[in-house]
């Protein structure tokens, strides 16, 4: 018997903060999350019985208990001895295991959610990504990238907040140690930058006929841009700018120098800073659709200019 205890948090730093969630929302998402392991076991082939029980937990938290019980002596994932079937679904996931590089999410992410994006390697493992980055899983994590099911269920437990209560929120999918150590590495996080990919996700994996993707590519130089939002801690994805009177949303920030700035607090920026930055956009419009998916990223940080508020002078240096 496997059990893992998942903490599944939404957190929100715009308007919806401290308000409540209507309890249907809640229920289906608490589904979609049991659905998404449910849907990865079978994809491998495991016929072990999953129960799924779920609690609140600290505020805006809930702990998801997963429990497999084999019924009867099988050869689980990876090959591994009877024991781990559990834990490969959920590190293949992106839900445990530190630093995992073979992901669902990190996949997803790679090929902006064209999972038709992967060739086939002599040893039976399958890369992601047409670039010599390109991201290598076994065959039985293909197995769950490329299943319907999961993708349904995995685009409903991560982003499913997000489209259907607010777009500000952010969700935590985390180890319930991991999570009161504050170690955020363990597991992942989704927010409004990820909808686009998951989204085209969930096309390319539950579409009759194979999807086709054609990509567009131009760069814009020397944009100045004022910060909204972000994660201003060296987060890569996420942010958002204004250039005038047009808005830049999850926005990717690819200036590895500029992300161990603010990784640092070297650079802390705030709503009046100016960045003069070239920008890279990637449309991706699908053939069965017509949808577009466009992604903007900033790939060069050319100027920071912190604000620098004006010191008023002293009565007394007025008088002197």
């Amino acid at each position: 018997m496997e059990r893992y205890e998942i903490v599944y948090r939404l957190s929100s730093d715009g308007a919806l903060a401290g308000q409540s969630i209507e309890v249907r929302e809640l229920a289906g998402i608490m589904y979609s999350f049991a659905d998404v392991v449910q849907a990865s076991l079978d994809a491998t082939g495991e016929d072990g019985k999953l129960d799924v029980h779920v609690r609140p937990f600290k505020e805006g938290s809930f702990i998801t208990e997963f429990v497999l019980t084999y019924s009867q002596p099988v050869v689980s994932f990876f090959s591994s001895p009877e024991g781990a079937a559990l834990s490969g679904v959920l590190t293949v996931l992106g839900f445990i295991g530190a630093g995992a590089s073979a992901t669902l999410p990190k996949v997803v992410r790679k090929v902006r959610g064209q999972i038709n994006r992967f060739r086939e390697n002599e040893d039976g493992t399958v890369t992601y990504g047409d670039d010599e980055d390109g991201i290598t899983v076994s065959e039985k994590a293909h197995r769950i990238i490329q299943s319907p099911k999961v993708a349904k269920s995995f685009k409903s437990a991560t982003i499913g907040p997000l489209l259907n209560i607010d777009k500000s929120l952010t969700v935590n999918i985390i180890g319930r140690e991991e999570f009161l150590e504050g170690d955020y590495s363990e597991g992942d996080a989704f927010d409004r930058s990820d909808i686009g990919d998951i989204e085209t996700y969930e096309e390319a994996a539950t579409s009759d006929e194979p999807v086709e993707f054609d990509d567009f590519e131009q760069v814009a130089h020397g944009v100045v841009l004022n910060p909204i939002s972000g994660s201003y801690s060296g987060s890569d994805k996420g942010y958002r700018f204004k250039a005038g009177g047009i808005r830049y949303d999850s926005v990717k920030l690819e200036d590895d120098d500029f992300r161990e700035k603010l990784e640092s607090g070297e650079i802390r920026l705030m709503g009046k800073d100016v960045l003069v930055a070239d920008m890279k956009c990637v449309q991706s419009v699908s053939s069965r659709t017509g949808n577009i998916n466009q992604h903007w990223s900033i790939i060069d940080v050319k100027k920071y200019i912190p604000f620098r508020p004006p010191i008023q002078d002293s009565l007394e240096g007025i008088e002197g």
